[in-house]
């Protein structure tokens, strides 16, 4: 009996733990690994606090449902987790984002700027939807997949307790990707093919038209550094966050590239010895 009850206790931490797990790596486990292969610095800042803060919640309202007999307590723990999981699509790479920033390189502080969205009612209620969702359906299976699990022998049962939960978080993150993290990596991507578009052809004669499809002329004032490997952070964006800013790091020296809904503008090198935000060319 003894023996059940500690592998109950250890379902309900390791399901709830994964239910925060697989939400979290799949918002921003994909983001991390598409900005590690375009030259970004810092691409799983987000990642890390994002996992530690979903995941530890779960593993919590897990051990608190395994501990009481009431439905109603039972209930509050989904809805807790709901909150704060919409919650994280917003704090993470509006708030914590740019906290984390300040700590591991503080001489950027002056340059950051994170806004919250213009449309940040739109992106609540999508999140809102997707969590729901996601959460719903895990608070249904929980009880049927910890019998199953318990009562089966069989290896892919057992399995099936962790696949299950993988699909159902997964999906449900997957809806939450276009609210504001693919509209903050999107311009960062766009900036790296860029760079590997001036490399590939320094001192060729490019075509107009192909120069003019990757907005060649935005790196003129770099000349040749942009031969050099490029480190890339986000340093700001608006409201809308079609006009963003990326700080570019290039054999010591740093550049500063304006791109508006994901065409570069322009990139000029900053004054170090002020490192002050520049004024956005299109602030008007």
């Amino acid at each position: 009996m003894k023996r059940e009850k500690n592998l109950r206790m250890r379902l309900a931490v390791t399901y709830g733990f994964l239910c925060g797990f697989f939400f979290a790596l799949t918002v921003w486990g994909r983001d991390a690994l598409i900005l590690s292969m375009n030259k970004v610095s810092l691409p799983y800042i987000k990642l890390i606090p994002g996992l530690i803060i979903a995941s530890g919640a779960g593993a919590i309202f897990g051990w608190i449902r395994f501990k009481t007999e009431s439905n109603l307590i039972k209930t509050i723990t989904w809805l807790l987790f709901v909150i704060l999981l919409i919650g994280m699509i917003i704090w993470v790479p509006v708030f914590i984002t740019p906290k984390l920033l300040t700590i591991l390189r503080p001489e950027l502080k002056s340059l950051l700027d994170y806004p919250l969205p213009a449309s940040l009612d739109a992106i609540i209620l999508m999140a809102i939807f997707a969590v729901v969702l996601g959460v719903g359906f895990c608070a249904i299976f929980e009880e049927p997949l910890t019998e199953g699990y318990i009562s089966s022998s069989f290896s892919f049962n057992k399995f099936k307790f962790v696949l299950i939960i993988l699909l159902i978080m997964g999906t449900a993150a997957s809806l939450t990707d276009q609210l504001i993290e693919k509209n903050l990596r999107d311009p960062q991507v766009v900036l790296s093919s860029l760079f590997d578009f001036a490399q590939a052809n320094y001192g060729k004669e490019v075509d107009k038209k192909v120069a003019r499809q990757f907005h060649l002329s935005a790196l003129k004032e770099l000349n040749q550094s942009v031969q050099a490997n490029p480190s890339m952070i986000l340093i700001s964006y608006d409201e809308t966050m079609g006009m963003v800013d990326v700080l570019v790091e290039l054999d010591g020296k740093e550049a500063f590239c304006s791109l508006f809904y994901n065409q570069p503008s322009r990139c000029y090198w900053l004054d170090n010895r002020t490192l002050r935000r520049p004024i956005r060319l299109l602030d008007g």
